[in-house]
């Protein structure tokens, strides 16, 4: 079983064409998508409901916007409660997937036992950006650049990308270690925060695979609000520090 977890907030306008080109990607594969709402005040939740007539997809709601790492926390605890270990959960963004065939290549890698954590990276050799502002570039490459001096992990260049597959057994167990930790942070560092303690346990193998990010695909708009997730990345890289990461 493929679980495919995508957090939303307020995406009205994107939602049904990223669900069923999701879908679509996965041709015959058995899959279950899994929403979390995170407290949308538009009409996210009402395009949800009329896709759920379509396809097999669970909605989960937040009562109010708590951020997009307690959107994943409350996804990834909804498939840990129901998938066997060699079942693989995605998580991605509301937007989407640039790439058609790149959820596959990730899933292959597992299933192939490449690896049990797949990232798809934009710094990666062979990934890029394309129609991403340059003061976003030039923000994301020195927050990246800073988490990898700080974090540094073999074979990882790109760090704070939702799009990542993991097998489900080896996020059970890392919960298991972290005593139902592994995801504390409810913001945008929360990618970060996975990462850099899974990289920790002994039975991890992380792979990271090169995509273009593509900010050109519909109507793309950002929910980060810099100063605050800068500020945030800091504060936790001083933090994580000091704990002995």
């Amino acid at each position: 079983m493929i679980y495919i977890l995508i957090p939303a907030y307020n995406e009205e306008q994107e939602i049904e064409s990223a669900v069923e080109e999701t879908v679509n990607n996965l041709g015959k594969r058995k899959y279950q998508l899994v929403v979390v709402d995170d407290g949308s005040y538009d009409k996210t939740v009402a395009r949800l409901r009329n896709l759920k007539k379509k396809y097999s997809l669970e909605i989960l709601q937040h009562d109010y916007n708590l951020g997009p790492g307690a959107a994943v926390r409350t996804g990834i605890e909804w498939v840990l409660a129901r998938g066997v270990d060699s079942d693989i959960v995605i998580t991605m963004e509301s937007g989407g997937v640039s790439e058609k065939d790149l959820v596959l290549k990730m899933v292959d890698a597992i299933e192939r036992e490449e690896a049990n954590i797949v990232l798809a990276g934009c710094y990666t050799q062979g990934g890029g950006m394309k129609n991403v502002p340059l003061k976003r570039q030039i923000l994301s490459r020195t927050a990246n650049g800073l988490l990898r001096l700080a974090f540094p992990i073999s074979g990882v260049s790109t760090y704070s990308s939702l799009l990542r597959a993991y097998q489900v057994g080896t996020l059970k167990k890392a919960e298991n270690k972290y005593n139902g930790k592994l995801i504390v942070d409810n913001g945008f560092f929360s990618t970060v925060e996975m990462l850099i303690k899974l990289s920790k346990c002994k039975w991890t193998k992380i792979k990271e695979i090169p995509m273009t990010l593509d900010w050109g695909r519909g109507k793309r708009i950002s929910r980060m609000r810099i100063g605050r997730t800068i500020m945030s990345h800091l504060i936790n890289i001083i933090k994580y520090k000091i704990e002995g990461y």
